[in-house]
């Protein structure tokens, strides 16, 4: 009958990633690891991903809840980088039928849609960059509206808003009372008080 192969990939936020465990032959997201901060600001040291203690931490999650589940570390991984690694287990009828439990954080899920890979040229965490680099150095110079910010960065406000969310998620961003003198139906956002303790 032969067996059934999950191999783990890379999904990448604009702030946070997570490592996912998918089948051979299609790209579905089976099982996935807690996730985990991959940005690296200016005034953060680099840190390549695989020395980053909460990248590791979630893929050994992962790695944990695939074996608590019945699955077999594969001699031969999935890829070249350090986190592509595979998985096997005798095949049987329906793909992860019982839903296995929560463990250490990461969570088995029947088949569905996996967020596409980037596992292009890898940047390793290294630079902010991208949307939220620039959300993050247009709230540098004080509070702005929603419409400004989306203006600031040059992107579309949905784009703004999903790169805001995760920024905000991540501590990095937080709601602002309207500054003196401006309109109080717009919702304004400003870095977080931590992050202006640091830059300063």
């Amino acid at each position: 009958m032969g067996d059934e192969v999950l191999s783990v990939a890379l999904w990448r936020g604009y702030v946070t990633g997570q490592f996912y465990a998918r089948p051979a032959d299609r790209d579905v997201a089976v099982a996935r690891s807690p996730s985990f901060r991959i940005v690296r600001w200016p005034w953060e040291s680099p840190v390549a991903l695989d020395r980053n203690p909460d990248a590791v931490g979630a893929l050994e999650a992962l790695q944990e809840a695939l074996v608590e589940a019945g699955w077999e570390r594969s001699s031969a991984d999935a890829g070249s980088r350090w986190y592509q690694l595979s998985f096997r287990q005798p095949l049987r009828r329906g793909f992860l039928t019982p839903r296995p439990p929560k463990v250490n954080g990461a969570r088995f899920h029947l088949a569905e849609p996996a967020a596409p890979t980037v596992d292009g040229p890898p940047t390793n965490g290294h630079a902010p960059g991208g949307v939220a680099g620039a959300i993050v150095a247009a709230l540098e110079s004080g509070p702005l509206a929603s419409s400004e910010l989306s203006s600031r960065v040059g992107r579309p406000s949905g784009v703004v808003r999903v790169a805001r969310r995760e920024l905000e998620l991540a501590g990095l961003v937080q709601q602002a009372a309207p500054p003196a003198g401006r309109s109080r139906r717009a919702t304004y956002w400003q870095l977080s008080a931590e992050r202006r303790a640091a830059s300063r």
